[in-house]
């Protein structure tokens, strides 16, 4: 990360303690006339026009002059005071580097005990969320076999082994049905001779049902069938589940006829309205009870059981992005500002940059998976963020922002404060202990206390503030700072991955 110009107070003068690491002060004795590149001591920085390297009074040794770009880069394999500020983060970036690899490797989120196939362009959301509702509507439309869709959803061959036994079964009990209804006929001649007004209405409501049983049985047949229900190729998977999506809809709308000639049988079954064939219109009674009993064996297994939602990754995606830049851009800084006033102006910019577009970067996790069922309140804060990230860029650029570093902690501390808004939306929302809070409340108080720890010892200077020139090269507070950083990047990734795999399994309300 990149550090203030202004000089710390040197201490008392003292006699620096002779170290292992004092033998890379050798030859800081600089005359105006040397421009061989060295290692210098920080006693000699002001005097031949380095002041911009001399950040840290307590690190007197190590210092590179007189180094070009090409020398800079060649230093990275060198030992001198910012060879591990460099390389902390190096690997910091590199760690995130394989994270985002691992990322976009497993685009489609497979179950560790049950076997599952990812099937892609199926729309289902509707607002920022997966309903019951909005599947039934989308998973029938044409959108199921466009291409132009990101969302996806995986169909479990679990459920799908059940739903065939269950289309089995009510394949059978309604062919049963079906066979049972030309035997009804002789009832009709006896109930015109009764009840004519009777007959003809039972007569209507009987060919209705027999065409929707048909039809019906015939879909249950062909989806019950071995090939069908054995296909694990995506496409043929996607035409399966939109098959058992209509036979659902034809079952919900059969069940509503059911129900209606159900509620009309009772109310002609009374003794004193049709006396002597309250005993016939039992035999329907039963039909449409047969049919009930086929129905509802299909009807307990809703077609999004087989095709559950699955959460985009792509905040997580944003997130370790913004690290490798930001770490990247810290590394940059330390190995090559060496190099002049000016270059450590312009990379000292292009840190502080990296740093806020982290900062930005850390919020898409937590808003998208927190707020992934309140569409509105999703996209308010991540286009708050994503202004706040913009505004603080633009203010990173500004010569006063590296200037002072009051300007430029409140710029950041504006930005990391403002993850207490949505987190205090969470609270009154959906209360302190509500999963919605818990999943990432201790982790993100993890992840700040060490960003404070950092940068408690980055501002104390420990532990080289006790000890002169024996943490010029191990161990410093600029060292243990970015340590801090990464490993708290680390926790929020994984606190990232934690709140993914909630909001999968959780979905949202209907």
């Amino acid at each position: 990360m990149a550090t203030t110009a202004a000089t710390t107070p040197a201490p008392a003068t003292t006699t620096p303690a002779v170290t292992a690491t004092s033998v890379i002060d050798a030859g800081s004795a600089l005359t105006p006339t040397e421009t061989a590149k060295r290692l210098a001591g920080y006693h000699v920085l002001h005097d031949q026009g380095f002041s911009f390297l001399a950040d840290n009074a307590y690190i007197r040794s190590g210092y590179r002059v007189n180094y070009s770009a090409l020398h800079c880069v060649q230093s990275l394999f060198e030992l001198h005071n910012e060879t591990w500020n460099v390389w902390t983060h190096i690997v910091g970036s590199l760690i995130f580097a394989c994270l985002l690899v691992g990322v976009f490797s497993m685009d489609y989120p497979l179950g560790a005990s049950t076997a599952q196939v990812v099937t892609p362009n199926v729309l289902y959301m509707q607002g920022g969320r997966h309903t019951l509702q909005f599947f039934e509507r989308n998973i029938a439309s044409t959108a199921l076999f466009t291409k132009e869709h990101t969302s996806y959803y995986t169909v479990d061959t679990q459920y799908q082994e059940t739903v065939v036994r269950r289309m089995h079964v009510a394949s059978e009990i309604l062919g049963h049905t079906i066979a049972q209804i030309p035997s009804l006929q002789r009832f009709h001649q006896l109930l015109e001779s009764h009840a004519g007004d009777v007959s003809h209405l039972l007569s209507e409501q009987m060919e209705s049902l027999y065409h929707e049983l048909t039809v019906l049985h015939a879909r249950l047949h062909r989806g019950s069938a071995a090939p069908s229900a054995n296909a694990t190729t995506p496409d043929a998977l996607v035409k399966w589940v939109y098959s058992y999506n209509q036979i659902h809809r034809m079952e919900t709308q059969l069940r509503q006829r059911i129900n209606a000639f159900t509620s009309f049988l009772r109310q002609l079954d009374t003794p004193k309205a049709y006396p002597s064939v309250q005993y016939v219109l039992k035999e329907f009674h039963s039909l449409a009870d047969s049919v009930s009993n086929g129905l509802q064996v299909i009807s307990e297994l809703h077609p999004s059981a087989l095709a559950s939602s699955v959460v985009g990754m792509w905040p997580i995606a944003v997130f370790i992005t913004s690290a490798v830049v930001c770490l990247t851009m810290s590394s940059v800084y330390h190995l090559l500002f060496v190099q002049s006033a000016r270059a450590s102006l312009v990379l000292s910019q292009m840190d502080y940059a990296g740093i806020i577009l982290m900062i930005a970067g850390s919020f898409f996790p937590v808003i998208y998976y927190s707020f992934y069922c309140h569409q509105w309140a999703l996209n308010a804060y991540l286009g708050i963020v994503s202004l706040l990230a913009v505004g603080s860029f633009a203010a990173s650029l500004v010569p006063a922002f590296g200037k002072y570093p009051s300007v430029r902690s409140a710029v950041f501390l504006s930005m990391g404060f403002f993850g207490v808004v949505p987190i205090v939306h969470l609270v009154y929302e959906f209360g302190l202990m509500d999963p919605h809070v818990q999943i990432m409340l201790k982790p993100l108080m993890l992840m700040a206390a060490l960003y404070v720890l950092g940068a408690a010892i980055y501002g104390s200077r420990f532990p080289e503030r006790f000890y002169p020139g024996h943490f010029d090269v191990w161990f410093s507070s600029h060292q243990l700072w970015h340590i801090c950083v990464v490993l708290a990047a680390l926790v929020h990734y994984m606190n990232a991955m934690q709140h993914y795999e909630w909001r999968w399994q959780t979905g949202c309300r209907a």
